[in-house]
């Protein structure tokens, strides 16, 4: 029967595999994160364009530019 000493090496050991083995996907959640914040933020800038595309405010194309209309 293994010492109490062993078990307890063999559980450290244990747990450090697990925390290396976790690093990936904490950089991949870390990274979602920050992609989600930046998404976020885009939200409302694009929703004001959208809204002045629908009611016409927004860039009209004049031949190959784009010109910006105002009512």
């Amino acid at each position: 029967m293994p010492s109490a000493d062993e078990i307890l090496q063999r559980m450290r050991a244990i747990q450090e595999r697990r925390e290396e083995a976790i690093r990936p996907l904490l950089a991949l959640l870390a990274e979602r994160s920050q992609l989600l914040k930046k998404l976020e933020e885009l939200k409302e800038p694009y929703g004001r364009a959208y809204v002045m595309a629908e009611e016409g405010d927004g860039p009209r194309r004049s031949s190959r530019r784009w010109v910006l209309t105002s009512r």
